[in-house]
């Protein structure tokens, strides 16, 4: 028996999302959970690596591969912080040509430590982003797809792993 928090069927689960609003989805094509890749197909991605990103490559439109690390939700918006190895770097849904209500409420359900890709345009940071290791740049999504999804509540978080020892005594 299935737990009752797992997503058990992750095209029910994305139907869901997307009915949450009552309008047509225009974006519905620029984010999903994708199927399960086998080893016969091959994504046509180049993926850069999140720490080979810097200010030269703003403006560029690319493809990111790494693990939701944090995401914040707030209406029109989400901001989403995506590790791979020990680099982080900010990543910011937001209603507008490419993405929908549906696109942010979707990326607002993506349970941490989850493998995402996303493709977008580089974008210097209006201020410095001290959360991530990459504090100059961000990435304005345009596509959002889960690779692999996390169970929704993990054991031990990073967070938690993380966090200074409290002094005894």
């Amino acid at each position: 028996m299935a737990s009752s928090t797992f997503v058990e069927n992750p095209q029910e689960h994305q139907q869901n999302v997307e009915s949450a609003t009552n309008e047509e989805d225009f974006a519905k094509d620029n984010y999903a959970i994708m199927p399960l890749i086998q080893s016969k197909e091959k994504v046509d991605r180049q993926l850069i690596s999140v720490r080979d990103i810097d200010e030269k490559m703003a403006k560029k439109t690319i493809w990111v591969r790494g693990r939701l690390h944090t995401s914040r939700g707030t209406g029109k918006q989400c901001f989403l912080i995506i590790r791979h190895q020990s680099a982080t770097m900010q990543a910011v849904v937001c209603v507008n040509e490419y993405v929908s209500k549906s696109m942010v409420k979707f990326a607002t359900t993506i349970s941490k430590e989850s493998v995402i890709d996303i493709e977008g345009e580089i974008s210097l940071a209006p201020t410095s982003i001290e959360s991530c290791s990459q504090k100059n740049v961000e990435i304005q999504v345009k596509k959002l797809f889960v690779v692999s999804a996390a169970e929704p509540r993990l054991p031990l978080l990073i967070e938690d792993a993380m966090r200074a020892d409290e002094a005894i005594g």
